[in-house]
């Protein structure tokens, strides 16, 4: 049974970009939520083990303003222990926050990278490549290339992937989507095509090379309008692209060392279908081995397909959301966290063993 707790009246955030992203920072032990509020500030909740504190980001760091309608993007580097989240300023340039472990700071990183600006309502997506020590925030820019702004240490750098990799350029209103698999040392940045096909550019250590994942995989191809969304599964060392198809299944796309295969996640999981525009979510638990996806159906509830190692399984969590294109969440130690906006249009969150909570001040 999911347990409601109830929500204080005069210490709630509510939420109107709609933008949400979190990760978990390890090396503070704390989960991480951020979002664009009802004034077009940058909020942050963070839980340190005991209890969920809030901070206004945009009203402590200069520059920390977003323009209307904002991406969000976010990520912790745990080599030097550092927290991130990028968004688009009213110039159109792409910002970072980032947390040095006593203060955020605010950065151009369009200025700094010397880099073009990106789409006015372009896709933000960004990750750390732990085992060379580098950041990254991907997106799209006014030419549609799809760009990189890289951070290895010293200095950012610009980096036009789509010219680097002789890559297809991304269809209007392309999703983004990244991540490094660190057990063989490469970097992915998964898009949609002018073909309409899922194609994922890949770094592997000397040069960029560009792969259809659609025809490698003799997969269907994506509906007008699916999100993307990837991760790794360090532990079977496999690779996990997960979108919504043209007969509104969700799909998957998983590289297992040797071979791409497509899997019908809603037919094999014996599941609902999404609804249309649903957000989508997926994440692996690495201690106890199980994957995980999220969505959103037509009757706006939060459905869960997840994947034990032998069987998927499909769950509806009986929670009613306000808009159904904003999911986010990750695996905590063996604890799936996601989080939403209910039909208060007030962040919740829901974790393992279904008890969900609004967060509040």
């Amino acid at each position: 049974m999911v347990q409601k707790v109830n929500k204080m009246n005069d210490d709630i955030v509510t939420i109107f970009q709609w933008k949400l992203v979190s990760f978990v920072s390890k090396y503070n032990q704390q989960q991480n939520v951020f979002f664009i509020d009802l004034n077009n500030q940058i909020g942050h909740f963070y839980y340190n083990g005991n209890c969920w504190s809030y901070e206004s980001l945009t009203g402590f760091v200069e520059g920390a303003a977003p323009k209307a309608g904002s991406p969000l993007t976010g990520f912790v580097s745990e080599y030097n222990q550092q927290q991130h989240v990028s968004f688009i300023d009213a110039n159109n340039h792409i910002k970072q926050l980032v947390y040095c472990g006593n203060k955020w700071g605010c950065e151009d990183l369009t200025v700094a990278a010397n880099a073009p600006t990106p789409q006015a309502s372009g896709p933000l997506t960004s990750f750390a490549s732990e085992y060379n020590k580098q950041q990254h925030i991907i997106f799209i820019d006014a030419n549609n290339h799809i760009g990189q702004i890289v951070y290895d240490g010293t200095k950012l750098m610009y980096e036009d992937l789509t010219v680097a990799a002789n890559a297809p350029t991304p269809q209007a209103s392309s999703p983004l989507t990244s991540f490094a698999s660190e057990y063989n040392k490469q970097q992915h940045i998964i898009f949609i095509d002018a073909n309409n096909h899922i194609g994922q550019i890949v770094y592997g250590g000397t040069k960029l090379m560009y792969e259809d994942l659609t025809v490698g995989a003799d997969a269907p191809t994506p509906q007008v309008g699916s999100p993307l969304t990837s991760f790794m599964s360090e532990y079977n060392q496999q690779q996990h692209v997960i979108f919504i198809d043209a007969n509104n299944h969700i799909g998957q796309i998983v590289y297992d060392g040797t071979k791409l295969t497509y899997e019908d996640l809603t037919a094999g999981a014996k599941g609902v279908t999404p609804q249309a525009g649903s957000a989508l979510i997926g994440f692996a638990s690495e201690s106890n081995q199980q994957q995980y996806v999220f969505f959103v159906d037509a009757n706006n509830y939060i459905g869960e397909i997840f994947y034990n190692g032998a069987t998927l399984s499909y769950q509806d969590l009986k929670l009613l959301t306000y808009e159904g294109r904003v999911l986010t969440g990750f695996a905590d130690g063996y604890q799936p966290h996601v989080f939403f906006i209910d039909p208060n249009n007030i962040i919740s969150h829901i974790s393992y063993g279904l008890h969900c909570e609004e967060l509040k001040k």
